[in-house]
């Protein structure tokens, strides 16, 4: 019984999670097929916003897109991340901060990017596909490709692979898992890995 009752949950939740990118959609420059958007999850500046396909946003996230932000096909945010493409100005001691106007630069989060729980990402910041952002982390500068960053600032801890296979990573092409058949057979695949 619990069981059924917890499917019955999730299959409503990810349902309104899915109403609420649909209706994002109306107002972002776009947004894909099945991006699923938690509850919380607030939009700035929507029309400068672009998400690929496949994407997931935990509860409480916040994208400023301001300057640009542009987010690619399976990326998955964690509960509470907050991507900035514009930030308020200090540096000038003679006049008050409300008065410095805004530093800002685009944001680019490449395919396949996992973003974890209270991760800050700064403008002027490119995410390269495949990496990831390690929780409560303040991403202040690029990412390299299959790089795992933490920290804050966020700084280089290891590849996800060794130099081979990142270069044969990168020469697959994401679209070929928008296919239903190819995202199954790739789950099913990964399934079968025994973990490192």
């Amino acid at each position: 019984m619990l069981s059924l009752l917890q499917k019955i949950y999730n299959k409503a939740a990810f349902f309104r999670a899915r109403l609420r990118a649909l209706f994002w959609g109306l107002f972002a420059a776009n947004i894909g097929r099945e991006v699923y958007i938690k509850s919380g999850t607030l939009l700035f500046s929507p029309g400068k916003v672009e998400i690929g396909d496949y994407c997931t946003f935990g509860p409480m996230c916040t994208l400023n897109g301001h300057s640009g932000l542009i987010i690619g096909s399976f990326v998955r945010f964690g509960p509470n991340v907050c991507i900035l493409s514009s930030l308020y100005r200090f540096d000038d001691w003679r006049v008050p901060q409300f008065f410095q106007g805004h530093e800002e630069g685009l944001v680019e989060i490449h395919d396949d990017v996992w973003i974890g729980v209270n991760a800050v990402v700064l403008p002027h910041v490119k995410v390269g596909r495949g990496a990831v952002v390690g929780a409560n982390s303040v991403v202040t500068k690029n990412v390299a490709p299959y790089s795992i960053v933490a920290g804050a600032p966020a700084s280089h801890i290891r590849y996800r692979f060794g130099e081979e296979e990142r270069r044969k990573a990168m020469e697959v092409d994401i679209d070929y898992f928008k296919n239903p058949k190819h995202a199954a057979e790739a789950y099913n695949r990964s399934k079968d890995t025994p973990v490192k």
